[in-house]
């Protein structure tokens, strides 16, 4: 599974967490309506990178578990709160300060930075 979403206006989503896991509701005008969710325990590891949309960039956070991948990008509903939930669900994972100043600069750079790895 994976969901990159980038600022296109056809495509919204909105991401819901808990102490559980993430699910990501998507609503896109061509394809319909997507819903994809992982559980915070099956989590492995997650990095955040930028995407290059030419003019800006977009900050994601992608999430690895044994079966695929989850991204999430900052122009989604909740981004804001996931990122600062995150440490809660996820110990030892960045804080979105500590996420912003590792990938921002410099800009349209990929800037790929481990944010969480699981202690085996």
């Amino acid at each position: 599974m994976n969901v990159a979403l980038g600022k296109r206006p056809w495509r919204i989503a909105k991401l819901e967490h808990d102490s559980d896991g993430l699910n990501v509701k998507v609503d896109d005008a061509r394809t319909g309506r997507e819903e994809h969710s992982i559980k915070w325990e099956n989590v492995e590891s997650a990095i955040a990178y930028k995407l290059d949309a030419v003019t800006y960039d977009i900050i994601v956070v992608r999430f690895a578990t044994a079966t695929g991948t989850l991204d999430v990008t900052e122009d989604a509903e909740g981004w804001a709160g996931l990122l600062e939930a995150l440490p809660h669900y996820l110990p030892g994972f960045l804080s979105s300060q500590d996420i912003f100043e590792a990938v921002a600069l410099p800009p349209f750079a990929t800037k790929a930075t481990n944010v969480f790895k699981r202690a085996r």
